[in-house]
């Protein structure tokens, strides 16, 4: 899952984008059912701390790491992935199409392990999959 898949699924509390949420809620219980815990990348994981507000980092963090982090599995990023994000990030700096470090990473990590990218942001990964790379994504906002 991409960082703004994770973001929909916190909005349900606030209901400023509900049908996002709701179906992004949907999405995630049927692939749990259908396939287990949906995936997280460690770069996900970094994007997701680093929007902590101030004044509530503290307990934010405690309560994504005891209580929401254990419904996902964590994907390894290892020097295999870090290799391929930093080719990929390359070619598009060099196109002048920059899509972030943790995305090229989520992206990388799921071309190498087989695994389909949960994103609301199509237009940064459709840039790798311009590139010539396999790189199936959903969108669990869509009904």
């Amino acid at each position: 899952m991409d960082t703004t898949t994770y973001v929909d699924l916190q909005r349900a509390k606030s209901h400023r984008r509900e049908l996002w949420a709701v179906n992004t809620i949907k999405h995630a219980a049927v692939h749990t059912m259908a396939h287990g815990k949906p995936c997280l990348s460690p770069l996900g994981i970094m994007e997701i701390t680093q929007g902590f507000e101030e004044g509530l980092k503290e307990a934010k963090l405690k309560t994504f790491l005891e209580d929401i982090l254990p419904m996902f599995e964590v994907v390894g990023f290892g020097v295999t992935e870090a290799c391929l994000a930093g080719e990929i990030y390359a070619t598009l700096e060099g196109k002048r199409q920059r899509i972030g470090v943790a995305d090229t990473g989520i992206a990388a990590t799921a071309i190498l392990q087989g695994l389909t990218v949960v994103t609301s942001n199509r237009r940064h990964f459709q840039r790798i999959i311009d590139l010539g790379y396999a790189l199936p994504l959903l969108n669990w906002r869509e009904e």
